[in-house]
C-alpha cells in the first residue's frame, strides 16, 4: 500500500507490518537515536539507510488515527484530550532528554497518532534536528505555518522551546474554553522563547496545577507589548516607551510650510493623533500586538531577506498610508 513516500510492508522474518517513509529531508543523528533508543511514545525505528541522498526509514506501524482527526470528529471528552497532553509531554521530554538533545520541530495534531488503546506516538521526524547550543540560527528553515515558533523563520536556533511554543498552540486548539488551560498555552507560545517555558517538565507541572499564575494568564495576551510577561523590568521600559509616544506626538508643534505660521486648532490635533497612530500601527507591526498583520503572507517568509524587505516595505506603506488620510482630514 503507498501513500505518497510511504509504504506499508511485511518485515521478512517476523511478519509484522512495516511503515518505510522515504525523506528528502532528515538528520541521520535523529534516526540513528531512536533506533539505538525505543520509547513508547515514539514508533520504533526498525532500519534505515541511505539510497541517492534520500533517506529510507523502516518503523513500527502504528494504527490508530490523528489527533487532527479526532478533533475533526468531535468524540474526545475533555479527561482523554488532558490525557493526551500528558503523554506528548511524556514523549517531548524523552526527546529533549535525549544525548544530545531532539528537537521535533513540527508538533501537530496531525502529527500525533492516538492508537485504539489511547496511547499516543509522536510521529514524523523528517523535520526533527539535534540541538546544538552553539548555533546561532537554524540551517533549514523548517515547519508549520501556524505552529512553527519565530525562531523557525530565521530568528533564532530551534531548542526544546520551540517544541514548546507548537504545544501551547495545540493546547488552545484542545481546550478553546478552558480559562486557566489557555493561561498555560498563552505562556508556552510567547514570542520571546526567554519568556516560555524552559522545559516540558515546567510546562507540565503548570498544566497539572489547580492555578496559574497572573503572569500566564489568558488575558495577558490582550495587554499592550512590554506589559504581557508581568514582568517589572520589561514594564518600566514599556512605560517609558509609551510615555515618549505620547510625549512625541502631543506635544507635536507644526508650522505650515507655504504660510510660516503655526498650525494651531483642529487641524493641529488631526496631525497629532495621525503620527500617533502611525507610531501605535508600527508597534504592531513589529510585535505582533493584534492580528492585523497576521495574514500578510511576506511578513512570515521562511527567507530572511524577503522578510526584512517586507517589514521595511511595509512599515512605509503604512507612514504613506496615513499622509494620505491627514491631507483628506485637512481637507474637511
Amino acid at each position: 500500500m503507498h501513500n505518497g513516500r510511504q509504504t506499508v510492508l511485511a518485515d521478512p522474518v517476523t511478519g509484522k507490518l512495516l511503515l518505510q517513509k522515504e525523506l528528502e529531508y532528515y538528520n541521520i543523528e535523529v534516526f540513528r537515536y531512536l533506533k539505538e533508543h525505543p520509547s513508547d511514545y515514539i514508533p520504533s525505528v526498525v532500519d534505515y539507510e541511505v539510497k541517492d541522498g534520500h533517506l529510507f526509514v523502516k518503523e513500527e506501524f502504528v494504527e490508530g488515527q490523528t489527533l487532527d482527526d479526532l478533533l475533526e470528529e468531535g468524540s474526545l471528552t475533555t479527561e482523554q484530550k488532558k490525557d493526551i497532553v500528558l503523554q506528548i509531554m511524556d514523549g517531548l521530554s524523552f526527546l529533549h532528554h535525549a544525548s544530545p538533545s531532539i528537537i521535533h520541530r513540527d508538533l501537530k495534531a496531525s502529527n500525533i497518532l492516538v492508537q485504539n488503546n489511547g496511547k499516543v506516538k509522536i510521529i514524523d521526524y523528517d523535520a526533527a534536528k539535534i540541538y546544538k547550543p552553539d548555533e546561532a540560527k537554524d540551517t533549514v528553515l523548517i515547519g508549520t505555518e501556524g505552529s512553527a515558533a519565530p525562531e523557525q523563520y530565521g530568528f533564532g536556533s530551534s531548542d526544546q522551546r520551540t517544541d514548546i511554543y507548537a504545544l501551547g498552540i495545540l493546547l488552545t486548539r484542545l481546550f478553546p474554553d478552558d480559562s486557566r488551560i489557555l493561561g498555560v498555552a498563552a505562556k508556552a507560545s510567547k514570542l520571546d522563547p526567554a519568556d516560555r517555558y524552559q522545559t516540558v517538565e515546567e510546562m507540565k507541572k503548570a498544566f497539572l496545577s489547580n492555578r496559574v499564575p497572573m503572569s500566564e494568564l489568558a488575558f495577558t495576551k490582550y495587554l499592550p507589548p512590554g506589559f504581557r510577561t508581568l514582568q517589572p523590568w520589561k514594564m518600566l521600559i514599556a512605560f517609558l516607551g509609551y510615555s515618549m509616544i505620547f510625549y512625541v506626538s502631543f506635544t507635536l508643534k507644526i508650522t505650515d510650510h507655504t504660510s510660516g505660521a503655526e498650525v494651531t486648532g483642529a487641524d493641529l490635533v488631526k496631525y497629532k493623533i495621525i503620527v500617533f497612530l502611525i507610531f501605535m500601527t508600527e508597534l504592531d507591526l513589529l510585535t505582533g500586538w493584534t492580528p492585523l498583520f497576521d495574514h500578510f503572507p511576506f511578513l512570515h517568509s521562511k527567507n530572511l531577506f524577503i522578510r526584512i524587505l517586507a517589514y521595511g516595505v511595509t512599515g512605509f506603506l503604512i507612514a504613506v498610508a496615513y499622509v494620505i488620510i491627514l491631507g483628506i482630514l485637512l481637507a474637511f
